[in-house]
């Protein structure tokens, strides 16, 4: 019912969330990624003109962001961390953040988590705003036991991230880590690998393999779960 989620998504329309979410360059114990969500850094995004502008660019950078993750190897066989941190983040700043994803799309974003091809190892929210426990108390209906079971809302104790990353140092300096910069660099990568492709594309095709071509450009459809998904979670509370 929502083509327009997910039509023509590229890594080019999200370069400007690199300081939104990150993929850290350290990694955990079993080579886990650390995926890290900057809610604070959000909000210099998510302004009332670019709301008005890009009304779905919440719920597509979610998309993109969460398909590129499930086709790396590395994410699909040894699993992800997820800590997000709202140090800093004012009521102001969450009734503002909050305009740009309806509810029913930050269920259908917990609900792809649930259903998709790599393994979460944990997901914790670090100085979390109230609002995020009655969220939760509401998106757990819909997602499975293994995803309630490692989902986590620390408040202040960065200490419950050590569960599943002893080393803590390798996080963002407002999660309790030590890195200033810790990986700004994941989504232009992103970038720069679609722009290969898709110039290798024409080549590839020039030489006869415009099937196998057509497979590598960028701009592809998400994994077929969110057709699965999307129509009964856009029924949901607005």
């Amino acid at each position: 019912e929502h083509p327009e989620w997910t039509e023509g998504l590229s890594a080019a329309e999200f370069s400007e969330f690199k300081e939104f979410f990150q993929v850290l360059q350290g990694r955990g114990p079993k080579g886990e990624y650390v995926f890290c969500l900057r809610p604070t850094n959000g909000i210099k995004i998510f302004t009332p003109e670019h709301m008005k502008e890009k009304p779905l660019a919440m719920i597509r950078s979610n998309i993109w962001m969460l398909d590129a993750l499930s086709r790396n190897p590395q994410v699909q066989v040894a699993g992800l961390i997820v800590c997000c941190s709202y140090k800093g983040f004012t009521f102001k700043d969450n009734l503002t953040l909050s305009k740009a994803a309806k509810v029913s799309e930050q269920m259908a974003t917990f609900k792809y988590v649930s259903i998709m091809g790599f393994r979460l190892t944990g997901a914790f929210m670090l100085d979390q705003p109230a609002y995020m426990t009655w969220l939760w108390a509401v998106i757990r209906l819909f997602v499975s036991d293994v995803i309630r079971a490692r989902f986590h809302l620390c408040g202040s104790d960065y200490d419950k991230v050590k569960a599943v990353l002893p080393d803590t140092s390798i996080l963002p300096v407002c999660m309790g880590g030590k890195v200033e910069d810790g990986g700004f660099s994941w989504v232009e990568e992103q970038v720069a690998n679609e722009a290969k492709r898709q110039q290798a594309a024409p080549e590839a095709r020039d030489l006869g393999n415009a099937s196998q071509a057509d497979k590598r450009v960028t701009k592809h459809a998400p994994h077929d779960a969110w057709c699965k998904i999307l129509s009964p979670m856009s029924n949901g509370a607005q």
